[in-house]
This record gives structure tokens, sequence and C-alpha cells, in this order.
């Protein structure tokens, strides 16, 4: 899933917090995408910019653009991990609503995503991870770029 087409994004000197815009029929809505230490990798967090300034990952904005979205997210993904070799992301759903999505997209798109990464499944309850198969349903996922 290499670099395409999404929304324009800004990021801090660590480039680990970037911003950009979703723009759809609920208008200009700021979204953030922090990576964050966790010892064995960088966690992934997105969410919105909410009104008094503070990160927000549980809004659903729902503003037509999904798609873009997801293809900034994988642009920043590409970005982080030429200015962070060798480090591992962990993405985990903040809810059941979004893992649906998020194992969507992986199994939609893991075609694209396996060439230059390896992706692996995540089930936290017993927490065990396997490399990903497109026919189960995850609850978490650990991604690395293939150098």
């Amino acid at each position: 899933m290499g670099k395409r087409n999404g929304y324009e994004f800004t990021f801090n000197e660590e480039r680990i917090w970037f911003e950009f815009d979703s723009l759809g029929p609920k208008g200009r809505i700021r979204k953030i995408v922090e990576f964050y230490d966790v010892k064995f990798a960088f966690n992934l967090a997105f969410g919105d910019m909410a009104a008094d300034g503070e990160f927000d990952d549980e809004n659903i904005t729902d503003n037509g653009d999904i798609r873009a979205v997801i293809q900034t997210i994988a642009n920043i993904i590409h970005h982080f991990c030429e200015s962070h070799p060798g480090r591992k992301i962990y993405i985990e759903p903040v809810d059941s609503k979004r893992k649906a999505l998020y194992n969507r997209i992986f199994k939609e798109k893991f075609e694209e995503i396996e060439p230059e990464f390896r992706v692996f499944g995540i089930d936290l309850g017993p927490l065990a991870s396997e490399d990903y198969r497109s026919t189960k349903t995850y609850d978490a996922f650990l991604i690395e770029k293939i150098v």
C-alpha cells in the first residue's frame, strides 16, 4: 500500500504527531495521528481534535470521506516508518465498530500491504499473535516495514 493521494498532513519535529483535515458534508474536521512508545512498538492512536484542543479517539465523525482518511493514515504510516526505521507499529481499535473497520481494511488491502509490511494479527484474550490471515478477525495488529 504505497503512498497515494490522501489529505495533506503536517507533523512535529519528532515525527510522532501528525495532523490533517477531514473534508466532507460536516465541514472541516481536524484529525490527529499520534505514535507513542509502548516499549515493544509505537502505538498508533487516531482521532479528532476536540473543540477544547484535546485528542478524542472515541468520537465518530462520519464525514463521508473514510477512504481519503484511511489513505492519509496509510501515508502517515509510510512517513513514520521512513523517519523511524526498524520500529514496529501497534494498532488496537478503541471499540467494536473500529475493530470491524480495521479488520475489513486489512482484509481488503492486504495484497497491497504485504509487499511492504509484515503484519501480525493479535488476539488479546488469551494473548496470542500470528502472521496475519485474512480469514480471521483480530483484536489488534502489529505491523513492521520490510526493509
